[in-house]
């Protein structure tokens, strides 16, 4: 089975963190490493977005990036729209030129499933496609963003198209049908996976559960809708000079960090929160495992990857109860939920019950663990693959590959 994968903004070799690459970018790289080590080819297209961009790059063994040019290399999200037909085209150009014949196309984001869906009539084949974002929900959780109307005409027009959409939470598949008119036989809810392997904890007994001490952490583009001024003004509440937190991640609106830094004088917390920019993906489960708890006060997440990761390395998870982070998160168990995202004295109040209760941290590190290694992978990822292989053509050869590959589990 060879899957043509549409990914015109999230390119999965971007530094996760900066700009607009965050969960999408992950997804589409643990997703592609994990069913090419099954024995399907995936092309990844998307746009090039640096002059140093190699037009193909090997990712994993029969799995390649494929940069096409479409439009001004800093072309902004916001802008890339008006490129579409031109990279559309160029997909199209290149699998002639190379003799590519795809089975499936998998689409990520409402831009690429525009691109899927001209595709999709171009070679006659079936089209999945994965929002990881909706506009209208978007627009719910902070009401004074402003999200172009071309963008909830484009994602409705996705949806007519496609012949399976993705989505990774219930919250998700009921705001598909609900606000898009979506078909229930065309929704699937299948939950991302995460890297157990990479992703684990300190040993319990080499861990230090301190009463009084607590190390926050928030890991994600800085952007209102994350919340992050939720972290600032929970740690304010708190009158304990050993609770500090620290925030990694890169602008995704411009001055952001900016913004946060000068709130966090306001409220002279400026000593107790540490600003660091966009990490090095393979730093992260370090950065997890030296922190004692990932704090994420959105005010929409489709699903929290951050959270999953920051439970497989034994850290519980104070998030807001919106989309997916409510079947991510075990509230009470693994950590809590709080409703609404940006009640910041309930936040304050739960960092503060995690901070004078270390027996309670360490009982929820434990169930964090364990309640994280229930989305391994090889788990999830055979899900992932069952869907890909059941809109493959069922004649010939397409049919007995996916046979042969599905055989394995």
């Amino acid at each position: 089975m060879k899957i043509a994968m549409i990914s015109v903004h999230g390119c999965p070799l971007r530094q996760i963190g900066y700009g607009s690459a965050g969960g999408m970018n992950v997804f589409i790289l643990e997703s592609s490493k994990f069913l090419s080590s099954t024995g399907v080819d995936i092309d990844i297209f998307t746009r090039s977005h640096d002059h140093d961009d190699p037009p193909v790059v090997d990712l994993v063994e029969r799995c390649k990036v494929i940069h096409l040019e479409a439009g001004p290399l800093d072309l902004s999200k916001d802008k890339i729209y008006e490129s579409l037909p031109e990279f559309s085209k160029k997909v199209v150009a290149y699998a002639s030129e190379k003799n590519e014949n795809y089975d499936l196309i998998v689409s990520h984001y409402w831009l690429s499933g525009l691109v899927g869906s001209y595709l999709k009539e171009e070679w006659n084949i079936n089209h999945i496609t994965t929002f990881h974002t909706l506009s209208l929900l978007k627009s719910q959780g902070l009401p004074k963003l402003n999200v172009p109307i071309i963008r909830k005409n484009g994602e409705k027009k996705v949806i007519e198209k496609s012949d399976e959409i993705l989505v990774w939470s219930e919250h998700e598949k009921q705001s598909l049908l609900e606000y898009y008119g979506a078909t229930s036989k065309n929704i699937r809810i299948i939950k991302p996976g995460v890297d157990v392997e990479l992703f684990k904890p300190i040993e319990m007994h080499d861990r230090k559960f301190k009463s009084g001490e607590l190390k926050i952490l928030f890991v994600g583009r800085l952007e209102p809708i994350k919340g992050v001024e939720t972290v600032v003004r929970a740690v304010s509440n708190i009158d304990n000079s050993k609770i500090t937190a620290t925030i990694f991640g890169g602008d995704a609106v411009l001055g952001e960090t900016n913004r946060l830094k000068a709130l966090s004088r306001e409220l002279n917390v400026e000593n107790r929160i540490s600003f660091f920019g966009p990490i090095d993906r393979d730093l992260l489960p370090n950065i997890y495992r030296n922190h004692d708890l990932l704090i994420m006060p959105s005010y929409y997440e489709s699903f929290g990857l951050a959270a999953l990761e920051a439970q497989s390395c034994g850290i519980p998870v104070i998030a807001s109860h919106v989309g997916g982070l409510s079947e991510v998160i075990v509230s009470g168990t693994t950590g809590y939920l709080i409703q609404p995202a940006d009640d910041h004295v309930q936040f304050s109040n739960k960092i503060e019950i995690l901070a004078s209760d270390a027996k309670l941290r360490r009982l929820m590190a434990t169930n964090a663990r364990q309640h994280a290694e229930s989305f391994s992978w090889p788990l999830k990822g055979i899900d992932l693959l069952k869907v890909y292989c059941s809109k493959v053509d069922d004649t010939g050869d397409n049919s007995s590959a996916c046979e042969k590959i599905l055989a394995t589990f």
